[in-house]
């Protein structure tokens, strides 16, 4: 497996597929992902590598375990996921202090 390195980089989870990174490592990263954030809904991007499929199914297998709500699972530039969370997020509070 990944050993002493870092499982998290400046950009994602990096590793070689199928050796230090597995679905089922991907299922378990899913799980811990979805418990921290307690049944909340979440959005999946993935790059354009081949790979990204398949490691977005296995995330998502491991929110879905947890209760979490996936929003969207899209193949997209990571600069795009990164903006769409920011404004999901400024919109979730904006709707929640509507509300109030």
């Amino acid at each position: 497996m990944l050993g002493s390195r870092r499982l998290f980089g400046t950009n994602g989870i990096r590793g070689v597929v199928n050796k230090e990174l597995t679905p089922q490592m991907a299922i378990k990263i899913g799980g811990s992902i979805g418990t921290f954030f307690q049944h909340g809904n979440l959005i999946v991007g993935y790059d354009a590598r081949t790979s990204g499929p398949m490691f977005a199914r296995a995330v998502i297998a491991g929110l879905d375990a947890t209760g979490c709500n996936v929003l969207a699972r899209a193949k997209r530039e990571e600069r795009a996921v990164q903006l769409a969370q920011k404004y999901s997020l400024k919109l979730k509070n904006i709707i929640d202090s509507l509300k109030s």
